[in-house]
């Protein structure tokens, strides 16, 4: 999921790695660096593009992630507002499409 917002975010809204921020909720026993370093790779972003990771609890003793979770996110209004009408117009589509479908 985390590649995919990744190319909708450079490829169709035409954001530069700068722009792109991330962060890693991680486990009091998981190593930092070693989770920093894995998504890095993971994502293709640089180490500037990571804020400060955030250290969590975790409700499960067992069941745990490996490398913490990855969030990654990018500040705009414009891109904001733009989702926002995308959304719109496709829920305009969609009701339309079925108005249609129910008429055949």
């Amino acid at each position: 999921m985390i590649k995919l917002f990744l190319q909708f975010l450079r490829n169709i809204c035409g954001f530069k790695n700068q722009r792109i921020k991330a962060w890693i909720l991680i486990y009091p026993d998981l190593d930092e660096k070693i989770c920093k370093s894995f998504w890095i790779g993971k994502t293709s972003l640089g180490s500037e593009s990571f804020n400060k990771s955030i250290l969590i609890q975790g409700k499960h003793k067992t069941n745990r992630l490996s490398f913490g979770v990855c969030s990654v996110g990018v500040s705009s209004a414009y891109l904001k507002c733009k989702i926002l009408k995308w959304i719109q117009l496709l829920a305009k589509d969609l009701v339309q499409e079925n108005y249609i479908a129910g008429m055949v």
